[in-house]
């Protein structure tokens, strides 16, 4: 399973990225595992800049341009340091 934050343009130049800080964990309805990850220049990068988050889960098996249920959590998870841990609930979705 995989959680996206997404950071692409739209067709601009994009600043370089800044320091992007790990975050793993389970989910609580199901035995699968996350990681989140940064899309930049249209490539999947392992981590996420410091910040507050609202998970977005899309499976694994996402490409672009398909249709795929996407899941939005309600709460907001803060990132911080290195690595980060975090249980999400999916049956929390908005």
């Amino acid at each position: 399973m995989l959680v996206i934050c997404s950071l692409a343009g739209c067709g601009k130049t994009e600043p370089p990225l800044p320091a992007l800080h790990g975050v793993k964990g389970k989910e609580v309805d199901s035995t699968g595992q996350f990681e989140h990850v940064t899309i930049h220049q249209g490539k999947r990068i392992a981590g996420v800049p410091e910040g507050k988050y609202r998970v977005v889960y899309t499976p694994a098996t996402f490409v672009f341009g398909e249709n795929v249920k996407v899941v939005t959590l309600s709460e907001i998870h803060d990132i911080r340091g290195p690595q980060n841990a975090l249980t999400l609930d999916l049956s929390k979705s908005q």
